[in-house]
């Protein structure tokens, strides 16, 4: 009887077995997956083929009112200063224009409302919306451009600090004191450039591949000065602006910083 109980279990242990492992009825479900396999796949490929184009950008006044503007492609962010890269913009069609981007772009914005470019970095599938206000602008439904605004908010910070000590430089300059205050503002200066470097570099490493931190790594302070000075920083820029060099192919103003971090100052 005990045999009998082991060859039971055994035959039973076999059959469990060539359930698990042997592909017994694939045919079968094949055929009954293969229609719906076939249709998820082209789904997916009409989809992924059809997300080129579905950037949209749009334009409103603080009363949510939509404005005419124009809109210009950049390869390198327009500098007014130089008149070599003014940029070809042209007028949107509609109160809504769509945008055939494959990978993040700059965008300039231009209305006759307001007396000034607004820079933009849009992403595929992004649903932009500008909204210029009375002082500043705001934008919605594109995070690379919403991290445009964060880097300005930094810059504005380093302004306004800059102000105030040239203000405060003013009001108590005397020829007796004059340079002992000198030392002091400059030392105030240097705290606030390292302030500004520090932040910067926070940005940046929040997203290393984002095109925001190619405007980062341009900007200038006192004149031709780069927050990014030192040897070290120096090999940072680099780094950074040479990854996104291998991200994409768009890369004009990366290969530019790249070789101004490169070139001996």
């Amino acid at each position: 009887m005990l045999a009998h109980f082991t060859n039971k279990t055994a035959h039973q242990s076999e059959q469990f077995h060539t359930a698990k492992y042997r592909p017994y009825g694939f045919p079968q479900i094949r055929k009954r997956l293969l229609p719906p396999l076939c249709l998820a796949i082209v789904y997916l490929f009409l989809n992924a083929c059809h997300s080129r184009s579905e950037t949209t950008l749009t334009v409103r006044n603080s009363a949510q009112e939509h404005i005419d503007f124009e809109y210009a492609i950049l390869h390198l962010p327009y500098s007014p200063s130089d008149s070599l890269s003014t940029p070809q913009y042209l007028v949107a069609a509609t109160q809504t224009i769509p945008l055939e981007i494959a990978e993040p772009t700059f965008i300039a914005v231009r209305t006759k409302q307001k007396l000034q470019d607004y820079l933009l970095l849009l992403s595929p599938n992004d649903r932009a919306e500008l909204q210029l206000l009375p002082l500043g602008y705001t934008v919605n439904g594109s995070l690379q451009s919403m991290r445009i605004c964060e880097l300005n908010q930094i810059f504005k910070n380093f302004n306004d600090s800059l102000q105030l000590l040239k203000r405060n430089f003013e009001w108590t300059y005397t020829s007796e004191l004059a340079y002992n205050r000198r030392q002091e503002i400059l030392r105030s200066y240097d705290t606030l450039v390292a302030h500004t470097r520090l932040c910067l570099m926070r940005f940046i490493a929040q997203e290393p591949l984002s095109k925001a931190n190619l405007l980062a790594l341009q900007t200038h302070h006192n004149g031709n000065d780069y927050f990014f000075t030192t040897p070290r920083d120096r090999i940072f820029a680099r780094e950074i602006a040479s990854r996104i060099v291998n991200s994409y192919n768009d890369t004009l103003l990366a290969v530019k910083i790249v070789r101004e971090y490169t070139d001996e100052r």
